[in-house]
Parts: C-alpha cells; structure tokens; sequence
C-alpha cells in the first residue's frame, strides 16, 4: 500500500520518513568489511582490503584491494567503490557494525571499532568525503554525502540516491535482553 504525503498529513502527524517495515519492503543489504590492524600506525589504525555487499535480492557484490592494483591507492579506491555502491540502498544492516573502541579514564580500553568506524578512518586518511555520520553519543550511522559537501560539488549530492539512510546493527538488536529471553529464551547456540 502507497500513500501520497501531502502538507495535510504532516499537519496531522504523519512523518515523512518511512515506518520501519517499509523499509523491508524495499531492496536492502547487508555490509561487511574486512581489514587488518596496522599496528603502531596511529595516522592509520586500519587497513580494508576486502568489502561485501549482498542485497535482499540476492545480488552479491564483492571487491577485494587486488581489484584496484592498478590504481597508486587501491584502498582509497576500494572505498570510493565501497560507498558509491552502499548508497543505493535506503537500508543496510551489518553485525557490530556500530561498535566504537572508547578509552576509559583510566586509559585502558573497552569495545572495538566496527565496520562503519573504520571505513570513516579510511576515508580521513585519505582526505576523501565520507558517507559516514556520527549521532551526539558518537555511534557512526550511515548518513550519505554531507549536505554542506553537496551544496558545494554538485557531484556527491547526485550519489546520494536518498534524502535519509538507515543502517541496523544487528548486533545490537540480538543483544537486548527482549530478544535473548522473551524469543529465544536464552537458549544456546
């Protein structure tokens, strides 16, 4: 079922964002990066060398840095790849995709960095435009090109293919206590 939204919905409450099941409706896809630690490298922590895209449909994209070998950076063009194809999708979903290593006061660790964390270390790196946003709690979501970028360079605001994305952690949703004792009654795996 379709609905037109005019002003007078919006005056009645109705949003102009899609209601989640809507969403599921739609094409959607899971993300996956994979990458290796640089370690004692703080300018860049991480390096991606292989990014998997498969979407509701069954179409699977796949692209490892060997892919790129021709080009003098084969990450950044890995990534570029990466982001141009994630924003055909208004959905994507990952597993501990959301995650960020934070340091605590008393300068150990917890957590790590995720999937979308990383490709925005990425991106910094190589002082390219990142699809990666971040909420008030720095949790990085996928937002698209800036607004201010696109008003600037007519290019990024036509990858954009929506004015909103949405991204799922799975992780996060299988890890609230709803989930493990009401459906799966804290059975084991």
């Amino acid at each position: 079922m379709t609905s037109t939204i005019t002003a007078a919905n919006i005056r009645e409450g109705f949003s102009c964002k899609p209601q989640r099941n809507e969403l599921l409706r739609g094409v959607y896809a899971a993300i996956d990066t994979e990458y290796r630690a640089n370690e004692n490298n703080n300018a860049k922590p991480y390096t991606i060398f292989a990014v998997s895209i498969v979407d509701s449909l069954g179409d699977v994209k796949v692209k490892h840095e060997s892919d790129f070998a021709s080009y003098p950076d084969p990450e950044k063009r890995l990534m570029q790849w990466a982001m141009s194809e994630i924003l055909q999708y208004r959905l994507t979903i990952g597993w501990y995709s959301k995650g960020v290593r934070l340091q605590k006061e008393d300068g150990t660790f917890s957590g790590r960095d995720s999937d979308l964390k990383i490709m925005d270390q990425v991106c910094q790196y190589y002082n390219i435009p990142s699809i990666i946003g971040y909420d008030r709690s720095g949790i990085p979501y996928v937002r698209g090109y800036h607004y201010g970028l696109c008003n600037i360079d007519p290019y990024y605001s036509n990858l954009n293919k929506f004015s909103w994305y949405y991204h799922i952690d799975l992780y996060q949703v299988y890890k609230k206590p709803m989930i493990k004792t009401i459906i799966y009654q804290n059975k084991k795996t």
